[in-house]
């Protein structure tokens, strides 16, 4: 019979080879960005660099850019190895405006995920002698961080991808969007189910955006030839724009769950109607529930469809909300919420 201090001693050693063993196991996951920067700026080009650290699976990368956090532009993947260790990258915006400010990020992909780095920002230099710009600072804001979900694997991206060029957005035809957190899907006019979207593209309106579980920024034209954008998330939504601008997002999904007989427990209950949450600044958005839409005046506001009604709630800034059952608009402030109740 063995010893209580040998048979001790015994489990000792297999729990520190099954945790070696996991550790091992462990050590092949999503890659993670650890640093984004960027250096030799011109007034057409920029050398965007960063760092990586594969995990020890095959990761591939790109940089993201374009003049909104929506980008539209990506350099061509490259490859960042396979190795546990952290390398460095680096790659080459080109065709860029002079004296013009430029949102980019690193995005890192294996077959276990993806990892956004934070949005950063560098400005373009004036340009030479005889070619048209100006302007000479290159730029000291680094930008936000897009979002605290680094994101999970995502699949393959279905929209417009523009490697060495930026997409732009067309009034009424198209909008630039890009994931900032979680997961995200599209489903393009005519296309029989979403597909998951990795990066930023450039959609046709009429597209149905599920962002359920997580966000994005949006970025539209407008009639001047400038652009505006907005975050959302939270939701499941159809676009829309019209010639005037405003971007029309329609909730999508169930929006009330009929009861069934029977008690249901609270965790057995399945979550019933649809919303999306929206935060933008001054720009020309429109939510619209089944009973009522709502314009923005520049502030961050939630629309939520459920079977009592349309609910508003505005966190900053102010909306406009009509309501299509009472034929009646309403101004709501920060802190303010509206129902808009059903026909009964």
């Amino acid at each position: 019979m063995l010893r209580p201090i040998r048979v001790l001693a015994s489990l000792i050693g297999v729990t520190l080879a099954l945790c070696a063993a996991s550790a091992s196991a462990g050590s092949e996951d999503k890659p993670e960005v650890k640093s984004t920067g960027v250096g030799s700026v011109s007034y057409a080009s920029a050398v965007l660099t960063g760092s990586v650290k594969p995990r020890g699976l095959e990761t591939t990368y790109v940089f993201e850019y374009g003049p909104t956090k929506a980008y539209g532009g990506q350099t061509t993947p490259a490859s960042a190895g396979s190795g546990g260790s952290e390398v460095p990258v680096s790659a080459q915006a080109t065709g860029l405006q002079p004296e013009t400010t430029y949102h980019f990020r690193l995005v890192a992909t294996n077959s276990m995920g993806t990892d956004r780095g934070s949005d950063k920002t560098f400005k373009t230099l004036v340009a030479p002698p005889g070619d048209p710009g100006g302007g000479s600072d290159p730029g000291t804001d680094p930008g936000t961080d897009p979002g605290t979900d680094r994101g999970t694997d995502l699949g393959n991206d279905v929209g417009i991808r523009v490697p060495g060029d930026v997409a732009t957005a067309e009034l009424g035809k198209s909008v630039l969007i890009a994931p900032t957190s979680g997961e995200l899907r599209v489903r393009r006019p005519g296309r029989p189910s979403f597909v998951a979207l990795e990066l930023g593209s450039k959609l046709p309106v009429g597209s149905e955006v599920d962002a359920s579980n997580g966000s994005l920024a949006l970025t539209a034209a407008l009639p001047s030839g400038k652009t505006q954008t907005g975050t959302f998330g939270g939701g499941r939504f159809k676009l829309a724009q019209d010639k005037r601008g405003y971007v029309d997002l329609y909730l999508r999904g169930r929006y009330c769950a009929p009861a069934k007989a029977g008690v249901v427990t609270a965790a057995a209950r399945p979550r019933s109607g649809r919303r999306l949450w929206g935060s933008d600044h001054g720009g020309r958005f429109r939510t619209h529930g089944r009973n009522s839409h709502a314009t923005v005046r520049g502030t961050r506001w939630l629309v939520a469809d459920s079977c009592k009604g349309t609910f508003t709630r505005v966190m900053s800034g102010s909306v406009v909300v009509r309501d299509l059952v009472r034929k009646k608009s309403v101004v709501l402030d920060a802190g303010e919420r509206y129902l808009a109740r059903p026909r009964r």
